[in-house]
């Protein structure tokens, strides 16, 4: 009898096991194929140096500050221009750092790709094909 309900309990140990070996391997799978894929590739293109880049990313950030004095604190306007500041202040700080133009501007939308600051695909890519377009040379 004893043979028996430890075999039970080893059986039942082992699929517990096998699911939840199955479940870590889907979950990982979803978290790779989501929104992330492709948005934060980096772009492929001539782009402007990087001591340029600074000068640049400079004078949009004080364009968007501008910008977001001139609208309601709240409003979509409000937010769209705060994702748009903090993108480009990603930017900057990574430029910053030593890592290069192309590889700052898909590395810094994690910056606005987190549950306190988050922006949708639509936006994602808004973001980065602005910053393509006033870095490439």
């Amino acid at each position: 009898m004893k043979k028996v309900n430890f075999r039970h309990g080893l059986m039942a140990l082992s699929m517990v096991l096998l699911f939840l070996l199955a479940g870590m391997s889907t979950a990982s799978a979803q978290a790779s194929t989501g929104l992330t894929d492709g948005i934060t590739a980096v772009p492929q293109g001539n782009f402007i140096t990087p001591e340029s880049a600074l000068i640049v990313v400079e004078n949009h950030l004080g364009q968007v500050a501008t910008q977001m004095k001139s609208v309601p604190v709240g409003s979509g306007a409000y937010k769209a221009a705060l994702l748009e500041h903090t993108y480009f202040t990603a930017i900057n700080d990574n430029i910053g750092n030593g890592m290069s133009v192309p590889q700052s501007i898909g590395e810094s939308l994690k910056a606005v790709m987190t549950d306190v600051l988050p922006a949708t695909k639509a936006q994602l890519i808004t973001l980065k094909q602005t910053a393509i377009d006033l870095l490439s040379q």
